[in-house]
């Protein structure tokens, strides 16, 4: 069984991507890796080749303009490195993304497991993402609860939804993946940036998708991890990556959640009325479905 990983990064150093984290997280579970970097580059290739000499680069044009909504997404940059892959299993992970190395057994058991098990066309993994910091995580319905990083190769997948999934091309229709929920995390950094650095990583994707008065408005505005409903967030009392380590020591602000001022809206309401019935009832059945469990 081989196993290919890959990721997608552009301005690593300057947005403050965790990407050297994120791929020394994958490297134990993957006999070749790829990179595609954004260009310009600010010095990224560089602190990528420095990882392993296993990984390979390849370079795409990064333009903001021409891929606002209705243009190009973080799936073509997803595509690019997916179709380079030559494993029988692709584990990916955006750049912010890193997987613990206890949960490490637990994917090359899946792997193994449903290697020849064709019905399953992916792997589901749950998510705990990280907000203000590395103490606590959200836990709302608003983010995703899991997403499929791991594919299997050779069925013409497609990266979908910004990269938060894969779908399959069938007969001239495009459906989401069959998975296997297993019993790992992905521990998402995206939003445990310096507030600063938080913002303009904020403008700069933003980009991607906004309108020019939507990013000036951006760039006016002053971050605030504090503008959030302190109900969605949960204590992390869990062990961290021990590649993410020495970023964490290092992290130079602090959040307080006793201190934030967010008002609740009414589609916040509504959100909390349909994850009330999700718990009744076990399962979820509101909001997007990005794959069918079926293992």
């Amino acid at each position: 069984m081989i196993v290919s990983g890959f990721t997608f990064v552009y301005h690593a150093i300057g947005l403050d991507y965790p990407v050297v984290e994120c791929i020394k997280s994958m490297l134990p579970i993957c006999d070749e890796f790829i990179v595609n970097v954004g260009l310009p580059d600010d010095g990224t290739i560089d602190l990528i080749r420095s990882i392993d000499d296993k990984i390979k680069i390849i370079t795409t044009p990064w333009y903001p303009k021409r891929i606002r909504t209705g243009g190009w997404r973080y799936d073509q940059f997803a595509d690019i490195p997916l179709f380079t892959c030559q494993g029988d299993w692709i584990f990916f992970l955006q750049a912010d993304e890193v997987v613990h190395e206890g949960d490490i057994p637990k994917i090359k058991e899946a792997m193994s497991k449903y290697a020849d098990d064709l019905e399953v066309e992916g792997l589901l993994l749950k998510y705990y993402h990280f907000y203000g910091g590395y103490n606590f995580y959200r836990i709302d319905r608003k983010w995703p609860q899991g997403g499929v990083r791991i594919v299997r190769n050779g069925i013409n997948a497609y990266s979908a939804n910004d990269a938060q999934t894969f779908y399959i091309a069938e007969r001239r229709r495009m459906r989401y993946l069959k998975v296997a929920d297993i019993d790992a995390r992905i521990y998402h950094y995206g939003w445990a940036r310096n507030p600063a650095m938080m913002k303009k990583k904020n403008v700069s994707v933003g980009k991607y998708w906004l309108g020019e008065d939507k990013i000036a408005k951006k760039e006016e505005e002053r971050f605030d991890y504090h503008n959030v409903n302190p109900k969605y967030l949960a204590a992390f009392n869990g062990s961290h990556p021990k590649v993410m380590q020495e970023r964490i020591s290092n992290h130079n602000w602090s959040f307080d959640p006793s201190k934030c001022y967010y008002r609740t809206t009414l589609k916040d309401m509504f959100h909390d009325f349909e994850g009330f019935i999700e718990r009744s009832l076990g399962r979820r059945i509101f909001g997007p479905h990005y794959c069918k469990i079926v293992k």
